[in-house]
């Protein structure tokens, strides 16, 4: 396991601190202290002698964003896309020769690009896992980068629709790297993905469902972006499925009785933008499609 590093006492000086926090508000040339990787102190007029000085004048300080759906595994994967060639023709025929290595270059790759992005929490949704070395491999490199995250252990990439996801390496994967409930000094947490009814048989979602909620793990699914969708917001809240520990993404056909499910239990919803405004087909007026 990774070995995280002694961060130092850093100070940001003299920017303008949005903080989204209803009791500091909005500072003009405030400060933030941070020490060994933890937000300590923000305000004005603070004193860290023998703390490294960021000069952020002119600049705004603000809290990182959050990236809720990102295939990390796949972040050089963009090198094989080209006119006529799209992205999950690449990723069919590259996906199944990755090896442990590919993958940990890859998420460290996206790791850094979110970081420099401002992107400072990731979920990696992690639809490829193809050894248990390729798992222990992302995980490496999300330590390494030192970024806060989510990982959603997955599938692998074009597992039959009725072939149910193994749970054993992510037991494994809990005990070895999440035994104290988070890894990497408490920033990376543990979650599933699953394929969810557009992409897996109900009776095998149903099933993978039922040993994700007996180990507490959140959960992730994707629904279709457009045309028919099997995925129905009010039969999962029926079933106890929905509420925080659910997270859908995509989900363009959904009703309104699906939205409203959905509000009801807070359950998240993540919309990748580009690839919806690629993807998306137009309903008929009156029609779940």
């Amino acid at each position: 396991m990774t070995q995280i590093p002694e961060r130092g006492s850093i100070l940001i000086d003299g920017g303008t601190i949005v903080s989204v926090d209803h009791d500091i508000g909005i500072l003009q040339r405030g400060q933030v202290l941070i020490d060994d990787g933890d937000i300590v102190e923000v305000g004005c007029g603070i004193e860290a002698p023998g703390a490294e000085r960021i000069d952020a004048t002119g600049m705004i300080v603000m809290p990182g964003l959050i990236d809720g759906h990102f295939h990390m595994w796949s972040s050089i994967g963009r090198n094989f896309v080209a006119d006529g060639y799209g992205y999950f023709d690449a990723k069919r025929d590259t996906g199944p020769h990755y090896q442990p290595n590919d993958f940990y270059t890859s998420v460290l790759l996206g790791s850094v690009e979110a970081l420099n992005a401002g992107i400072t929490t990731v979920h990696n949704w992690s639809h490829n896992i193809l050894s248990p070395a390729h798992a222990d491999a992302e995980l490496r490199a999300m330590t390494d980068a030192l970024i806060r995250a989510r990982y959603s252990y997955g599938h692998t990439d074009a597992l039959r629709s009725d072939s149910a996801l193994s749970f054993a390496d992510i037991d494994r994967v809990r005990a070895e790297w999440f035994a104290g409930g988070a890894a990497a000094d408490g920033l990376v947490t543990l979650g599933v993905n699953l394929r969810g009814p557009d992409y897996a048989e109900a009776a095998v979602f149903h099933e993978e469902m039922s040993l994700a909620k007996e180990r507490g793990l959140p959960v992730s699914i994707h629904a279709e972006q457009g045309g028919a969708s099997r995925v129905d917001a009010v039969d999962l809240e029926r079933r106890g499925y929905l509420g925080r520990d659910l997270l859908i993404c995509h989900y363009l056909p959904a009703r309104d009785s699906d939205m409203r499910a959905m509000a009801r239990t807070g359950t998240p919803l993540s919309f990748a933008v580009h690839s919806e405004l690629q993807l998306a087909v137009a309903c008929d007026p009156g029609t779940r499609c």
